[in-house]
């Protein structure tokens, strides 16, 4: 497999991680929350586009001249 078909393969697992991080933020909130429950949220928040761009960077590896900065913007787009 050459390294464009590979980059290919590689990007449908972060392509799939945006899809449920859209319809996660997608869902409706009650407004108020605890203050425990906001940390969690912002930490899940940070995690979560921390593996996305954790993702992206190891399907751009080796095909795109700089892969984390662009993995970095496409994450925070």
């Amino acid at each position: 497999m050459n390294r464009r078909n590979r980059a290919l393969v590689r990007s449908i697992a972060p392509v799939l991680l945006m899809g449920v991080i859209f319809f996660l933020s997608a869902q409706s909130s009650s407004g108020d929350h605890p203050w425990w429950d906001v940390i969690f949220r912002k930490l899940g928040h940070v995690t979560g586009y921390a593996v996305l761009t954790t993702l992206w960077w190891w399907a751009l590896r080796g095909v795109a001249a700089r892969p984390l900065l662009i993995a970095a913007c496409v994450s925070f787009a």
